[in-house]
This record gives structure tokens, C-alpha cells and sequence, in this order.
């Protein structure tokens, strides 16, 4: 994804899954339309931080990822049900030879002058909103306003962009990405990473902040939101997506709504789980594991390892962490290996 989709445990992530309710397919069965899947947040604590790119947070990706999309993405023809080359465990990196287009069809790197060239798809329409825009072509100017709105934040991260020299279009449906310097890096830089997913000018205009003008061009509407509470997305109707699944091409997305429930209390989140209140729920604690097994065999589980170490922060303003000489010593004494 985007879903996307972004810790408990030092080294472990465990993900479960109510048998029967995800839109997976077997042989003998096809995938199912219609119904809610309801998803106990892996950030219980965290609720939505900005609803706009331009602030620049870490969450934005989380929180707008079934609405807003990119100019790449994960393709899941090579995941676990097509080639199962990769398994699409790692936050944040995507294996070169899986990343495909999304509202991009296709790229290039051109040089003199050196520079990116996307290919935009044809015919995706943004989202209906009233209040904010009613439905129009997505186009190759709503690229360069979006990636020049966000290269331009005060809140960018210092040098993050800085490679890039401009955006701009080429004709309606190319987008040229002109760098003064190459980076390796660029596909997570504005491709497919946690601040590049495109926002249309009216949604600025409207007030980008409020969770109601959130308009994108994805598989779902943001519909409802209580803060701390729940986040609910409805169908878009109008998705241009389909996916390949068994030979047969499908209209994408398959649940009509999605919702996903800040639930902070630990045994208020398992309870909801071994009810099955719940379909999927990120993050379960290790200690709960072996029990959660005895008493709910039907439940699927996916292990994987987190790429995201406990830290430990130290207060520099204070002594002896003031001593830059006490940090290098600190360091020096942890056995790195």
C-alpha cells in the first residue's frame, strides 16, 4: 500500500489477521466485494498529526495513504500472491527491481541537462469533495504544484530536496524533474517516500489542515474522523485502479469502508481482537502471542523483523550529556557489533 501503511517490540512486528475477512485468494475462491474491514491502528497513541504534506510530518503517509497517492509504488505482482520475489516487510525501502508506477505510467533519466521525466497516466480523476472541488483530471500541473509546494516548505527538511532544481510540465501528461546533481535516492526523496504523495491547489485553498478537505486521488474518501478515536474511509467509486489477481483483472477497492480505531488500552485492543470486533491488528506485544494462539487458533499471523531499533536520547542542555567529550566516550564504549 501505501498501503502503504508505518513500535512495541525492539526487533519483532506480528501483524494478525481474521481468517476469512482479507481479500486474498486461494484456487479455489475469488476475492469478495463489499463489506468494512476494521483495523486497530499501529500508531494507538498517535492520532493524526497534519492532514497536509506541507507540514512535513512522519505520520502523514499513515494517515493519508488509502486518499492521497504517489508517482510510484510497491508493485505487488511480485509480492507473496504473484512472483513472491519480495515480501514487502521493510518500511521505507522498496528492492529496485519492484517499484512501478502509479500515477505515473512510466519514467526515464534524460541528461543534458540531467533530469527525470514522468509519464502521467491517463484519465484519474480527483476526488469529489463538496466544499472543496468537484471532479477533474488529474493533470501534470497538479505534479509540479504539489512537489514545488513541498520543496518550498519552511518546515522541508534541510537538504532533503535540495538536488532537485525544479518541476516542471512538459505537456499535460509529463512531468519534468530537473536536478542539479544526481541522487540515488530520488524515488524515496519524491517517488514513492513519506512527504511526496500529491495534493491538489484546491485542497490548499479550502484549508488543507481540517481533516474534512483531505482530496486525493486514491481507492478511498476520508469520510469521518474523531480524534483519538477512529479515522473511517469510504469507496471511491471513481478509483482508476484495477489488479490482476489469478489471471482475472479486478476494479479496485474491494471493501466499501475501512476503518481504523485508536484503541490505547492493551487489553482493551486484545479483547477486540479475540472477539473478532476486529479483522486485522497491527503490532501485538510478544507476551501475548503464545496465549492469543491457545485461545484464537483461526487467527493468521505475519511475523517480521522491525526495522526500527529502540533509541535512547539524551538531554544535551543538561551535564554531564552538555560534555560533547562524555557523548564520544558513551559511544565509544558501546560494543556496536
Amino acid at each position: 500500500m501505501r498501503t502503504n501503511v508505518k513500535r512495541l517490540l525492539p526487533c519483532l512486528l506480528v501483524a494478525v489477521l481474521i481468517m476469512g475477512l482479507q481479500p486474498t485468494v486461494s484456487n479455489a475462491e475469488a476475492p469478495q466485494y463489499g463489506g468494512t474491514l476494521q483495523i486497530i491502528s499501529q500508531y494507538p497513541y498517535i492520532p493524526a498529526l497534519s492532514w497536509d504534506n506541507y507540514d512535513w510530518n512522519w505520520k502523514h503517509a499513515h494517515d493519508t495513504g488509502l486518499v492521497l497517492e504517489h508517482l510510484l509504488v510497491g508493485d505487488l505482482q511480485k509480492g507473496p500472491r504473484g512472483t513472491n520475489q519480495h515480501k514487502f516487510h521493510h518500511n521505507a525501502w522498496f528492492p529496485p527491481d519492484s517499484r512501478g508506477g502509479e500515477l505515473a505510467e512510466s519514467w526515464e533519466v534524460q541528461r543534458d541537462p540531467l533530469r527525470l521525466v514522468f509519464h502521467l497516466r491517463k484519465g484519474i480523476k480527483w476526488q469529489e469533495k463538496p466544499g472543496v472541488m468537484k471532479s477533474r483530471e488529474f493533470v501534470a500541473d497538479d505534479v509540479v504544484y504539489s512537489m514545488t509546494r513541498i520543496k518550498n516548505s519552511p518546515k522541508a527538511i534541510p537538504l532533503y530536496l535540495d538536488f532537485v532544481d525544479r518541476f516542471e510540465a512538459t505537456d499535460k501528461y509529463t512531468v519534468t524533474a530537473f536536478l542539479k546533481e544526481w541522487s540515488w535516492n530520488w524515488w524515496y526523496r519524491f517517488g514513492m517516500g513519506y512527504y511526496d504523495a500529491i495534493e491538489p491547489p484546491e485542497m490548499e485553498a479550502a484549508g488543507p489542515r481540517k481533516w474534512e478537505n483531505l482530496c486525493g486521488t486514491g481507492p478511498f474518501m476520508l469520510t469521518d474522523y474523531v480524534s483519538g478515536s477512529a479515522m473511517t474511509f469510504s469507496k471511491n467509486n471513481n478509483y482508476w485502479g484495477k489488479e490482476p489477481i489469478e489471471g482475472k483483472e479486478y476494479q479496485l477497492p474491494f471493501c466499501d469502508t475501512i476503518k481504523e480505531m485508536l484503541i490505547r488500552d492493551p487489553s482493551t485492543r486484545l479483547s477486540a481482537l479475540r472477539t473478532g470486533k476486529v479483522d486485522l491488528m497491527h503490532l501485538v506485544d510478544f507476551r501475548d502471542v503464545k496465549n492469543l494462539k491457545k485461545t484464537n487458533p483461526e487467527l493468521k499471523w505475519d511475523r517480521v523483523l522491525s526495522p526500527s531499533p529502540l533509541t535512547l536520547a539524551l538531554r544535551m542542555d543538561t551535564k554531564p550529556f552538555d560534555d560533547i567529550r562524555v557523548r564520544q566516550a558513551l559511544n565509544l564504549a558501546v560494543n556496536q557489533q
